[in-house]
């Protein structure tokens, strides 16, 4: 169906969200996804929204090469092919437009941002990776990381700094002081669909102290789509865990943004494009969280100067219970400055119970929520709830806030 919509945003003159181009029309650039049929399925790209239903396949670009011989190409990388997560290489033109012609269509990945990103568009001013920066393949034990290890667990060891640095898998830190700065990380987290084992954790996995995250874009590939095998899922999470420092990354892709636990500071980073996984390929109702808050122990966890963006179509996109921060458990949740766009579900700060939230000031939260679209705010203990406001200056009032003495 993605694929169809993408072609009708084309047709219809849409210039955001996900374009669907002819092969011939558009060079792909990193994160544009390719189609094409399966099995015989005869899909073109001008009859394939009259089609409806046909059987096909995508894979998501990241790589691109620029050879002064003309001999330009990208690499992709499926994670419903044969049982595997697999990459393929496609040629291009002198005008970079891809040559092999069972591919009918080219999706172009949103545009707008202009922070550093390895994915066009997906980023804004002053998160994620830094312009210009040159990334290498990580190391480690003597062996070169790449695509094929994109659902690997990868373990940290004590103080390891990885600095400008491209990495498929998934990372658990079960080292104290390790840095990761100005990298990319890709994680798509196996699953069983067979035994209804859930995807686990996220694309960072903070099990030690002292972990800093930054200037880095953590990024989970789209869910396999094929009815046959469904055998990966996005990550649960960009970062989960304890005692760390997220500040200023650039992460999407994944059910979840950020699910702190314990001692985290959350600062400056852009948390955008969550998905939902089908409800036959989990065991619980899946919505989407900017940052989501569900380990009863958690504690002492500020959250400042984010960028939470939810969908753009549907308040439902993300699941009916999607918020920007969800706090459904926990104690001393510091929440300042953090700017909420786009739509979410009935709140768009939620503190479950009193408590759980020491501070909710100066944050701003899109205007469209300002006449009665839900509630900004649910906070039953009250507390420090003060100078918020909607993206167009209107200030947040006790009628748009959810309190034990005025309830929902």
């Amino acid at each position: 169906q993605y694929i169809n919509d993408s072609i009708k945003n084309k047709t219809s003159g849409q210039t955001s969200g996900f374009i669907g181009h002819k092969r011939t029309e558009h060079a792909p650039n990193i994160g544009d996804l390719v189609c094409y049929g399966r099995n015989g399925a005869g899909v073109t790209y001008d009859n394939a929204v009259s089609e409806g239903a046909y059987e096909s396949h995508c894979d998501i670009v990241i790589e691109k090469t620029n050879n002064p011989n003309g001999n330009n190409s990208i690499t992709v990388v499926g994670g419903n092919v044969s049982n595997t997560v697999g990459t393929k290489t496609y040629s291009l033109s002198a005008g970079g437009f891809i040559t092999d012609s069972k591919v009918f269509v080219v999706i172009q990945s949103p545009s707008g941002g202009v922070g550093g990103s390895e994915l066009p568009g997906t980023s804004i001013a002053g998160t994620g990776i830094p312009e210009g920066t040159t990334l290498t393949a990580y190391e480690q034990n003597g062996t070169l990381n790449g695509p094929s290890d994109l659902t690997k667990e990868i373990t940290i060891s004590r103080g390891e700094q990885i600095i400008g640095k491209r990495i498929y898998g998934c990372l658990n830190v079960v080292g104290p002081d390790v840095v990761i700065k100005n990298s990319l990380i890709l994680c798509q987290r196996s699953r069983d669909i067979e035994n209804s084992s859930r995807a686990y954790d996220g694309a960072i996995n903070s099990r030690s102290t002292g972990l800093v995250v930054e200037r880095s874009e953590l990024y989970c590939p789209p869910l396999a789509d094929d009815p046959e095998v469904k055998r990966t899922a996005p990550c649960d999470f960009g970062i989960d865990g304890s005692n760390f420092i997220a500040r200023n990354n650039n992460i999407h892709g994944g059910v979840d943004g950020i699910a702190p636990n314990q001692n985290a500071q959350i600062i400056g980073n852009y948390i955008h494009g969550l998905v939902i996984v089908p409800e036959e390929w989990r065991d619980d109702t899946s919505h989407a969280d900017a940052i989501q808050v569900y380990v009863p122990s958690a504690n002492n966890i500020l959250i400042q100067n984010n960028t939470f963006r939810g969908s753009e179509s549907a308040a439902d996109d993300l699941g009916s219970g999607q918020q920007a921060i969800f706090a459904g458990t926990g104690s001393n949740i510091r929440i300042i400055g953090n700017t909420m766009t786009g739509r979410w579900g009935s709140f768009r700060i939620a503190c479950s119970q009193a408590g759980r939230c020491t501070q909710i000031t100066g944050n701003k939260i899109d205007a469209r929520y300002k006449n009665g679209i839900g509630k900004a705010i649910w906070q039953p203990g009250g507390g420090n709830i003060s100078g918020n406001s909607f993206t167009d200056g209107t200030p947040v009032t006790s009628t748009h806030i959810c309190t034990r003495s005025s309830p929902c």
